[in-house]
């Protein structure tokens, strides 16, 4: 990864595409009990919650970092990434004994995606595939600071990008995920879970992610 001065440089330039169509997204159950933590109370549960990630760390989320959705291009590809079910080489996935999930489709429409998997983008920003998809937890554990959160922080200071896509650490042959920063969807962009009852309907970017967004 280039550093943090040519790193800024080179997401000025590099180019970046669009994201339109159905991903998955796996929420503890837990949290759908209730509005989410922080939120006022009697609030609506909120699957989108962007916030879990900045406080507890994802794969381009740094703890602290900005609030971010991570989605999934495929459900056996969003239980692979929390943990829900393991993946056994040539053979079927086993389950994990997690917590219970709930699996929600989110209809997604973003431009301003930067594609993590092209090799152009890599060598713009001189990484590769297996520093993207490495093990941030383990190296941010021993003192490090994972490549993934210093690009993380960096696509979101550039306030041009809107999402990174990139392999699947869980399921990198086949799946994708797709880490998006609600506080820098403009109009036209948006998240939304699909529900027709209503009962976990949630869209972003929200008036709040808006304001948000503005003042920075």
């Amino acid at each position: 990864m280039l550093d943090r001065a040519e790193l800024a440089a080179a997401l000025a330039t590099v180019g970046l595409g669009r994201v339109d169509g159905i991903w998955w997204r796996a929420v503890g159950h837990r949290l759908l009990l209730g509005p989410p933590p922080g939120a006022p109370p009697g609030s609506r549960p909120q699957p989108l919650w962007a916030e879990g990630a900045s406080r507890f760390g994802a794969r381009f989320t740094p703890t602290r970092g900005p609030p971010t959705v991570y989605l999934a291009s495929d459900d056996r590809t969003a239980l692979l990434e929390v943990n829900a079910i393991l993946a056994i080489p040539h053979g079927p996935p086993l389950a994990a004994g997690a917590e219970p999930y709930t699996m929600c489709q989110v209809r997604v429409s973003l431009g301003r995606v930067l594609d993590l998997r092209a090799q152009g983008v890599q060598a713009a920003l001189g990484t590769n595939t297996d520093e993207m998809i490495a093990n941030w937890r383990v190296a941010a554990a021993t003192g490090q600071r994972p490549a993934t959160h210093v690009l993380g922080r960096a696509a979101h200071a550039s306030m041009q990008i809107a999402a990174l896509l990139s392999h699947s650490a869980k399921n990198a042959e086949r799946g994708a995920i797709l880490a998006v920063f609600p506080d820098r969807l403009v109009d036209g962009d948006f998240i939304e879970v699909i529900d027709a009852s209503g009962t976990l309907a949630q869209r972003l970017p929200s008036p709040r992610y808006i304001a948000r967004s503005r003042m920075k």
